[in-house]
């Protein structure tokens, strides 16, 4: 190698080389001073790193999906109370009356149409009229 060794110097201190290219390299260091001390020193980085203790997670590294699914149990809950719901509301004789008024296009006339007590920037009146639920 007429070069430093440069990145297949990593690749040598973790034994990644072929046989062909360690023995290359290996020349290489006999006669370069820069070489091995990078290497002198990757190799003490290396054995650093693989001397300091192991590292507990801070949580339990499992795989948690994206889009959780909804529990059984919670979601017929939730259909359960829609039942009941729809259920008390047609037991309880709630009808639509045809008597209750006013109408809501009479509302929409007198709103926009009365000048009294108009607010100043819209120009619209607060509708007030007499309703009267019959039956």
């Amino acid at each position: 190698m007429s070069e430093h060794l440069g990145e297949a110097l990593s690749a040598l201190v973790d034994g990644q080389l072929s046989s062909d290219e360690e023995i290359a390299a290996l020349d290489h260091l006999a006669g370069c001073e820069a070489c091995a001390a990078e290497m002198a020193a990757t190799t003490a980085v290396r054995d650093l790193v693989r001397s300091l203790p192991p590292v507990e997670p801070l949580r339990p590294l499992v795989a948690v999906p994206a889009h959780p699914q909804p529990r059984p149990g919670r979601l017929a809950g939730v259909l359960a109370a829609a039942a009941a719901s729809v259920a008390m509301l047609l037991l309880s004789g709630v009808q639509q009356d045809a008597g209750t008024g006013p109408q809501v296009a009479q509302l929409v006339q007198v709103h926009t149409t009365s000048p009294v007590n108009a607010d100043p920037m819209s120009q619209v009146a607060p509708a007030a009229l007499p309703v009267s639920f019959t039956r």
